[in-house]
């Protein structure tokens, strides 16, 4: 194995500065791919097949994040959703779409588990946005949707028109709790996506 040349202490520094100008320059980029590793975790993919993380990952770090900064209404965050919702769709589909384990509802069920995960991480878990853009966008975030927090959702009496997952199979279904708990949010003046916090709390 070859020796690395000795280096001066001027050149070690200049070879650490450029790391952090690579670094500084991709940094949104490295948060983005840090926030997909966490949520593509054993608990999320282990229904999926395998290697489907190959198809999903490239989509989630492509998801416009910036654009949040724009919207400012709930009907626009909406379609905002629904149109990267499609994409990641589209990438768990390729070895997915006759998965039993995921069911009829590995679109609306599992898909938007996978996307609201990620919005969650790069929206409350980084540093991506200041915190005035965070306190905003956090608003327009929909609540995972999964057996712990369906779980929470039937202790607490809601009528839910699915009993697990897989079962929620249209948007009219998804949006249904959604609004729900965007009402009851609203009323307590926090978010809905903090809803998620049962699943920490989880015996």
């Amino acid at each position: 194995m070859a020796r690395r040349p000795t280096l001066t202490p001027a050149e070690e520094h200049a070879n650490l500065v450029g790391e952090f100008q690579r670094i500084k320059d991709r940094h949104s980029e490295a948060v983005r791919k840090r926030a997909v590793r966490v949520v593509l975790g054993p608990s999320v993919i282990r229904v999926f097949e395998k290697k489907s993380t190959d198809d999903i990952r490239p989509v989630l770090e492509a998801v416009p994040i910036d654009e949040l900064l724009e919207i400012k209404k709930e009907s626009e965050f909406r379609d905002w959703f629904n149109k990267h919702l499609e994409k990641v769709k589209e990438a768990v589909s390729v070895k997915n779409s006759s998965n039993p384990r995921i069911g009829e509802g590995y679109i609306l069920g599992h898909c938007t588990k996978v996307l609201t995960l990620y919005l969650r991480e790069i929206v409350l878990n980084s540093r991506y946005f200041d915190d005035a853009e965070t306190k905003r966008i956090q608003y327009l975030l929909y609540a995972p949707i999964d057996s712990i927090n369906i779980d929470r959702l039937e202790d607490l009496g809601c009528s839910l028109p699915f009993n697990a997952i897989k079962e929620i199979d249209t948007k009219e279904k998804f949006y249904h709790v959604q609004d729900a708990l965007g009402r009851a949010a609203a009323q307590v003046g926090i978010p809905r996506i903090w809803f998620d916090d049962n699943w920490g709390d989880r015996q």
